[in-house]
């Protein structure tokens, strides 16, 4: 019985634990160190979804403050805000949403009738167009910024985005 027990319990952890793991990374930053008044910039492409990040802060300093913040950039609606924080020593979790934005499509119909005068030197006439809007624009520029605005102070921090 004990056995059977065994083989079950190993059987439903190999099912379920991969699922849990099964996240994309996409930015995987390690040990940067930003020394103080400074700030720290990354851009990145990202596609239109969920993600979650994990930031971790150490340094000098008992009230070492650091600030951080995700930006969404694009050419249509320039920059929108996704994250903005305060951060002190440890482990911070998170999450932000990429957006698609729908734009105009080159694809549509048109429909009506022509008609040209007898001297040949004007027309007139009449119809309609219809386009269709389902056009999406999937690259988002992501922008992270942290930055250590206590003087004369170094922090270091690691930055790691999954896509979920």
């Amino acid at each position: 019985m004990r056995n059977k027990i065994s083989l079950l319990t190993s059987i439903v952890f190999i099912l379920f634990v991969p699922i849990g793991l099964s996240a994309e990374v996409i930015a995987d930053w390690k040990n940067i160190t930003v020394k103080g008044g400074k700030s720290d910039k990354k851009i990145e492409r990202f596609n239109p979804g969920t993600y979650k990040f994990v930031l971790k802060i150490s340094g000098k300093g008992k009230r070492a403050k650091v600030k951080f913040k995700i930006n969404q950039k694009n050419a249509v609606a320039g920059i929108k805000q996704l994250h903005k924080s305060k951060y002190k020593k440890g482990t911070h979790k998170g999450q932000f949403i990429v957006q698609a934005r729908r734009l105009r499509s080159a694809s549509g119909s048109a429909s009506g009738e022509y008609h040209q005068n007898e001297e040949g030197t004007g027309a007139s006439g009449a119809g309609a167009f219809e386009a269709d809007m389902a056009n999406v624009d999937a690259t988002r520029k992501i922008i992270f910024k942290l930055s250590n605005p206590i003087g004369k102070k170094k922090v270091k921090y690691s930055l790691k985005i999954t896509k979920q």
